[in-house]
């Protein structure tokens, strides 16, 4: 396809207003794209360039994602209001981007041009921005903050220390430090605090 010729997308959601929005969003510029296809599963689609698909339907079940993204079709995953969480499950999954329901048509666009183009979200470097937010922002340490991301993740610490090369005395030496950090006693507690500040409870590394 020339560069200058739109790209063919299909949108899938079993929500009628998730549908109607997108479609709104996707034909306000026609030289961009060109809208295939709209549809509550993915069981009519044809030969579209990119989905943009509602990651809602995860909550329920996963096949629908799964058969799109191993057709080799470009994904475009909108996340629920909410359900952050759904993200990384769906990049790992194979979806190449993730918009979320504030998107605008502007954006959503050059966002399906860049996944048709090959852009793919890198999962491991997407871990990495969160632990380094995430300690900016806290003032854990940054190997304090890839404890708490794996322990929401829900690794055991056995699996911890495997993951992060180190022995398991001192994984338990940066859990009491975290823990002492952002104010918890509890494992429960430190996931519900990291959950609450947009670190995903899914996804093991």
């Amino acid at each position: 396809m020339r560069p200058d010729q739109p790209v063919r997308v299909a949108v899938v959601s079993s929500r009628p207003l998730v549908r109607a929005g997108l479609v709104h969003l996707l034909t306000s510029d026609p030289r961009e794209v060109l809208l295939d296809d709209v549809a509550a599963h993915d069981g009519h689609l044809g030969h579209e360039h990119v989905v943009v698909f509602d990651l809602a339907a995860m909550a329920v079940d996963t096949q629908d994602l799964v058969h799109l993204v191993r057709s080799g079709v470009a994904v475009v995953g909108l996340e629920p209001m909410g359900r952050s969480d759904l993200t990384e499950d769906a990049l790992a999954a194979g979806v190449a981007d993730v918009v979320t329901t504030e998107v605008t048509a502007q954006e959503l666009l050059a966002t399906v041009r860049r996944v048709h183009g090959g852009h793919r979200v890198d999962l491991r470097a997407r871990q990495e921005v969160t632990v380094a937010v995430l300690s900016g922002q806290t003032g854990l340490t940054v190997r304090e903050a890839e404890v708490l991301r794996l322990i929401v993740a829900g690794l055991s610490n056995h699996e911890i220390a495997a993951a992060m090369f180190v022995s398991i005395n001192t994984v338990k030496t940066y859990i009491r430090s975290l823990y002492r950090r952002i104010g918890v006693r509890r494992r429960s507690d430190a996931v519900l605090w990291a959950v609450q500040r947009g670190v995903s409870s899914h996804g093991r590394r």
